[in-house]
């Protein structure tokens, strides 16, 4: 993260490999913000997905956090209205997301939040595909995290369908200010 005053950019790198499918993804993005005062910044996002190096999903949208207490809360609300596009076709998703967490220690974050998803051809973007997730995640003085979340996925047909996740991973010296956008981020374990 860089910032200038209350300007500021967020890059996200990522890469993940779904075991015995044959499907590796790596994600790049951007986050433009602007912080209106201590407790709220908003901003817009743009990344692409890389799958398998053929193909190819652009993700953009707009976004905005909320921490009540400034940069000192240990509770940050986030919310964004996105757009998951695929490069080679008119196929794609209108996303809208809400997530919370809460620092329980400096070390100790418990998490949570809903995506609203359709997707389909643009015009007729009518299938839910909908997540619910709840999670902790522990991270050390050095930056090095580790995380586990649980999550139900709501879809037509769906008949409890739900994934666990794992992740361990290393946020650089200036931090975050919003999470990740990409489908692994907003889909984990999908």
């Amino acid at each position: 993260m860089a910032g200038f005053g209350n300007i500021g950019m967020q890059f996200d790198l990522g890469a993940q490999a779904y075991d015995g499918e044959g499907l590796d993804n790596l994600t790049y993005a951007a986050h433009a913000f602007y912080a209106i005062n201590p407790m709220l910044t908003v901003g817009a996002y743009y990344g692409l997905d890389d799958w398998d190096g053929s193909n190819d999903w652009d993700y953009y949208g707009i976004e905005a956090k909320f921490a009540p207490g400034g940069a000192a809360s240990r509770l940050e609300i986030e919310a964004f209205v996105g757009w998951y596009e695929q490069q080679s076709s008119t196929s794609g998703g209108n996303l809208i997301g809400l997530s919370g967490s809460y620092a329980v220690t400096g070390n100790i974050d418990l998490f949570g939040g809903y995506l609203l998803a359709r997707w389909g051809d643009a015009g007729s973007r009518t299938d839910q595909y909908d997540v619910l997730t709840a999670g902790a995640a522990y991270t050390l003085a050095s930056g090095i995290y580790v995380a586990a979340s649980y999550n139900t996925f709501f879809y037509p047909g769906a008949s409890g369908d739900y994934g666990l996740q794992f992740q361990i991973g290393y946020q650089f010296g200036g931090g975050k200010v919003f999470g990740g956008r990409s489908y692994y981020t907003l889909y984990p374990g999908d």
